[in-house]
């Protein structure tokens, strides 16, 4: 089984593991003590990243470049498994690769999950671990790529941005069951509003009198690594990385 992941949490670490349908952090000590882990674990035996990748803590603009990366694990993932409901906190499921642009349009809704430290960003050689108990998520709502631009403007990022990134810089209406929470508006970068975004909440002047209609109108989606089961969290799997820019064990 192949799974998608970043390039900068995998380019130097020696030892990896997958970890699905599970709500809660492991340290990688501890793999063979919780039951969960110790019992659904799957070792990575092949890692993929870009030719052209080049992973330098000190500048973004160099690790966020083309951060995308395959793992492939020892053996396929069973998601019908018993033991992910006997040990683990749920029954994990696949989630088809995105293909399809309309769910990149500003307005969207978006849920971010992550197990990094709410305050701290991680200095390079700390060897503290600063990751959350349990799996953390946050409701977002994608932006026109400018407003992410101008916040990024002294680190060299019009280019990855631009090809590689989505923006979001506001909270999302939607919660991690993909509930709705909130009604959020998007950005508006020129001062005025696109038809698009006018019906995902957004007020003022519209950008073009004679726009065109959306074939549809696009409900929340959520993006994620894996998705579950009638839980509470999610789950995508467990790094070894000591240091750097992801935040793990």
């Amino acid at each position: 089984m192949y799974i998608i992941t970043s390039a900068a949490c995998i380019e130097d670490v020696q030892h990896l593991y997958a970890v699905v349908g599970y709500k809660k952090y492991v340290h990688s000590a501890n793999l063979n003590d919780d039951k969960c882990t110790k019992n659904t674990k799957k070792k990575i035996v092949l890692t993929c990243v870009p030719k052209a990748y080049e992973l330098d803590y000190t500048k973004v603009s160099v690790w966020s470049y083309i951060d995308i990366a395959v793992v492939k694990t020892e053996s396929a993932i069973q998601f019908n498994d018993e033991k992910y409901t006997k040990f683990c906190s749920y029954s994990p499921a696949a989630i088809p690769v995105n293909y399809e642009s309309r769910y990149q349009d500003p307005g969207t809704d978006a849920v971010v999950y992550g197990w990094g430290h709410k305050e701290i960003y991680r200095k390079p050689h700390d060897a503290e671990d600063y990751n959350q108990k349990t799996l953390q998520y946050a409701p977002q709502l994608l932006q026109e790529k400018s407003v992410c631009k101008k916040v990024y403007k002294g680190y060299n990022m019009d280019l990855v941005i631009d090809k590689y990134m989505l923006c979001t810089m506001e909270g999302g209406n939607v919660d991690e069951k993909g509930d709705l929470i909130g009604k959020s508006k998007p950005v508006l970068v020129d001062g005025c509003v696109t038809k698009r975004q006018r019906l995902m909440g957004a007020g003022g002047i519209s950008c073009e009198e004679n726009e065109e209609m959306p074939e549809y109108i696009q409900d929340p989606i959520i993006f994620d690594a894996t998705r579950r089961n009638g839980s509470q969290t999610n789950e995508t799997y467990t790094s070894t990385r000591r240091h750097g820019i992801c935040q793990v064990q």
